[in-house]
């Protein structure tokens, strides 16, 4: 499972995936903690939060952080797919992201929104 899959990738001791310093290491901890939760906005909140931790990391935990933002976006398609309505259209999948992530409909960030579209395409190729 997907939530499996993040939250090995972060790893329950951060220390030891290169989060040395000790504020990176608490937001992964709480990263982990919303995650466990199964809503749409709480995966939306731990994905700002990774971006967080990549703006902040070392060099060395530069490759396990991306990696753990691309499980960590998987996470947050799964649940924003599993609430958009109707299912299974690209524009209704924007929409539940837009509100997962509080913004006006049209308001996503491009990045973001190309973030969730990869992740949205992968997972669909994948089923």
């Amino acid at each position: 499972m997907c939530l499996e899959k993040a939250i090995g990738a972060l790893g329950d001791r951060p220390t030891q995936g290169g989060f040395r310093d000790k504020m990176n290491s608490d937001i992964i901890k709480d990263v982990i903690c919303l995650l466990r939760t199964p809503s749409a906005k709480n995966a939306a909140d731990a994905l700002i939060m990774m971006g967080q931790v990549a703006d902040s990391c070392d060099t060395e935990a530069e490759g396990n952080v991306k990696a753990a933002q691309r499980v960590v976006a998987d996470v947050v398609v799964l649940r924003c797919r599993s609430v958009s309505e109707p299912p299974g259209t690209k524009e209704a999948f924007i929409r539940a992201a837009e509100e997962a992530f509080g913004r006006r409909r049209g308001d996503l960030d491009r990045g973001l929104e190309n973030l969730l579209l990869l992740a949205l395409h992968k997972l669909r190729r994948r089923a």
